[in-house]
């Protein structure tokens, strides 16, 4: 369990990596933002917008929060608007 974490909305300054999807977050776009202290360490990790929302609304997420889904998923999609394959699935 984490010992804390916030969100917030920032304009990135510099690119950052999703947390949520392969797609790269550019630079002076807005992504939202994870900050939080996990089992005594530190962590921030950066989200699209619209893939942060499709976190909040993800049925894998919302079952399993502290873990999450497994699975990489496309810009701004829940696991149920995936392919149902797992072979078509990245892990």
């Amino acid at each position: 369990m984490g010992d804390f974490q916030t969100t917030t909305t920032v304009t990135t300054r510099k690119p950052h990596g999703c947390q949520w999807c392969p797609m790269p977050i550019e630079a002076g776009i807005p992504a939202s933002v994870i900050t939080g202290k996990w089992e005594g360490g530190m962590f921030r990790v950066y989200f699209h917008a619209d893939c942060y929302e499709a976190l909040c609304r993800d049925p894998c997420t919302n079952k399993d929060p502290e873990y999450g889904c497994p699975y990489t998923h496309d810009q701004g999609k829940t696991c149920a608007e995936m392919p149902c394959e797992p072979a078509l699935r990245v892990k």
